[in-house]
């Protein structure tokens, strides 16, 4: 789990991300 926590930190932010941005985009769109 230490051994790849930079992997583990970059695949949790980039699906966070990922995730959070349709919703975003979506709520922007519709203001």
């Amino acid at each position: 789990m230490e051994i790849n926590k930079p992997g583990w930190l970059g695949l949790l932010f980039g699906n966070y991300w990922l995730w959070q941005r349709p919703p975003f985009d979506l709520m922007r769109f519709e203001q």
